[in-house]
């Protein structure tokens, strides 16, 4: 809960591993899904690659690299919309933009 990374049920794995290392596989994703159940943490679902959880709920945007994978908090800002509440026939519950691209790093490496 302490961590600011967005990290996969698997770095969950290891790092709860380190600490005590009689948790299964499956008890971490168990527990997982419940955190994002009852809004505890956020799951960060990224293209085909594997989901990453987060502690951090407040309404935030993400940036994820397309060259290292790395992803990144972005400061909530409203998307303009003349009615988010409905798109179509479907009833809107949340917006949340998903940014892509090169991480300042993956970019001063490809200069």
């Amino acid at each position: 809960m302490r961590s600011p990374v967005h990290a996969t049920a698997e770095e969950v794995f290891e790092a709860v591993n380190r600490q005590d290392p009689r948790a299964s596989r499956a008890t971490i994703y168990n527990n997982l899904r419940s955190l994002v159940e009852a809004r505890l943490v956020r799951e960060v679902v990224a293209d085909s690659r594997a989901a990453r959880f987060e502690a951090h709920i407040e309404k935030h945007h993400h940036f994820i690299c397309d060259q290292c994978g790395a992803v990144e908090d972005i400061a909530w800002f409203d998307v303009p919309a003349r009615d988010r509440r409905t798109l179509g026939g479907r009833t809107v519950r949340d917006c949340e933009l998903t940014l892509r691209g090169l991480c300042e790093n993956c970019a001063r490496a490809q200069k």
